[in-house]
């Protein structure tokens, strides 16, 4: 239950305008560090008040001490007259209510109005202390002050001095009035200035997010760092910016792969449909009806077999194939790849020469995959008693295995989109052999992104073309 309700602040406080946030938590900071003021200041002015009135309470026993000490040398009745007098006129001058008794306990002289008797001081200080705090029964304030005077070993005199704490107590209270209305105004005025100012400083995020509901599938062009943004918010605008980078690539393949798609399907159908059209137009002939039927089979596969291609790429491209990467001996993958293609290099007349060790780091199906394509190009372009050669090599870092052969090569102009989608080239370059569906190459492209290595094409030194597979350690 009271998880629940602490779930419950928490989504409202998330919930709130960030507004309101920043008044709500400068509100809070502000009062607290008003009330540290105030506390400071009051305990400043409380000090320097007690340091005054010490001074001036330590003057007063002084002179109050050679009264005492006057009186007491002085013994005679007429200089009895005299300290009378004097005492009567220093009390007087001081704002402390005072009280000096005799050495024999006799009373010589007391502020007027003095609040509390002899044995109500002497009960008040603890006999092992001069000084104490007192309240009265009304709730006043005093402090009081109980000295001994002596002269030698004896008694001259004792000294009672009640400071009235009244005044200091309405001087604190109006402090603490001052204080108060000074932190609820203080507090009131931060609120409505914050929230006057937190507007103004939030403009630059409603203004992002205008910019943000503009962008569209007609405008993933549209850069939000081309707009002066306040430091803070330059990451977002930078993160949004890459979002829409992607996006606008993916859209772009997305776009690039239906037109590549639409455009690749339309000859194999109209093949399709043609064939179709005219054996069912034509005589009712078996062996038509079944060259017929094995043409539009052949089609059929050949259809089936892009689409299958085309769906790889295009998962691979999104990241959604999923690797299974692990350790194997490359050489023994690639004998077993080679020997797949033995009937076709005698056709052709080709041999490979093959040298590979090392392990690589890998999906085994898509490696088989990568590298049969390599080679299904290479022979592809291969003249009769042609070598393809393969080598694979470990290094400290990646595993690299690279596949020449002995053909025309690549054009120059070629070399940039030998890895685009339903690229051909120039089929007269061919060898005899029929022209693929340009997805080979692709499919090995999306192969070594989903292993995030690489793949280079480039022409040999002494001809031919070669291919690079670097697979990372």
């Amino acid at each position: 239950m009271f998880s629940a309700q602490i779930k419950k602040i928490k989504y409202f406080w998330y919930s709130m305008p960030l507004a309101l946030h920043l008044a709500l938590g400068t509100f809070m900071v502000s009062m607290l560090t008003m009330l540290m003021l105030s506390i400071f200041l009051k305990y400043v002015v409380i000090s320097s008040m007690n340091e005054e009135y010490q001074v001036d309470l330590n003057n007063h026993l002084s002179e109050m001490r050679q009264l005492l000490l006057s009186r007491y040398y002085n013994d005679t009745p007429d200089s009895y007259r005299f300290s009378d007098e004097w005492i009567k006129a220093e009390l007087e001058n001081w704002p402390f209510y005072t009280r000096l008794i005799s050495g024999s306990g006799q009373v010589l002289g007391e502020t007027e109005h003095m609040p509390l008797s002899v044995k109500q001081i002497s009960f008040a200080i603890p006999a092992d202390k001069e000084r104490a705090k007192f309240t009265a029964a009304k709730g006043r304030h005093y402090i009081l002050v109980q000295e001994s005077v002596y002269s030698g070993v004896n008694n001259a005199g004792e000294i009672q001095v009640v400071m009235d704490l009244r005044k200091e107590d309405r001087s604190i209270h109006k402090m603490n009035d001052a204080f108060l209305a000074g932190i609820i105004f203080g507090g009131i005025m931060t609120v409505i200035l914050t929230l006057l100012l937190s507007r103004r400083t939030l403009k630059p995020v409603e203004r992002m997010k205008r910019e943000i509901a503009s962008v569209g599938v007609n405008s993933l062009e549209k850069r939000l760092k081309k707009t002066p943004w306040p430091r803070e918010l330059k990451p977002i605008a930078a993160a949004f910016d890459n979002l829409l980078d992607e996006l606008e690539d993916n859209f772009k393949r997305l776009s690039q792969f239906s037109s590549d798609l639409a455009h690749e399907l339309r000859t194999p159908i109209h093949k399709l449909m043609v064939e179709s059209d005219v054996t069912l137009s034509g005589p009712e002939n078996i062996k038509e009806y079944r060259k017929a039927l094995e043409n539009l089979q052949d089609g059929v596969h050949t259809t089936a077999t892009m689409l299958e291609d085309m769906l790889f790429i295009a998962r691979a491209e999104n990241k959604v194939s999923v690797v299974k990467p692990e350790e194997f001996d490359a050489a023994e993958e690639i004998a077993k790849i080679t020997e797949f293609y033995d009937i076709l290099l005698e056709e052709k007349s080709v041999k490979f020469e093959v040298s590979v060790r090392g392990k690589v780091n890998a999906d085994r199906a898509m490696f088989k995959r990568a590298i049969s394509n390599v080679i299904s190009n290479a022979l592809r372009f291969s003249p009769a008693g042609g070598v393809i050669k393969i080598f694979g090599a470990q290094t400290k870092n990646v595993f690299e295995i690279s596949i020449s052969d002995q053909g025309p090569g690549i054009a120059p102009e070629n070399l940039p989109l030998i890895f685009d989608r339903f690229f051909k080239g120039d089929s007269s370059r061919l060898q005899g052999a029929q022209s693929g569906n340009g997805l080979g190459l692709s499919i090995v492209k999306s192969i070594m992104m989903l292993h995030n290595g690489n793949v280079v094409a480039e022409n040999g030194q002494k001809g031919g073309a070669v291919f690079t597979l670097i697979f990372p350690k």
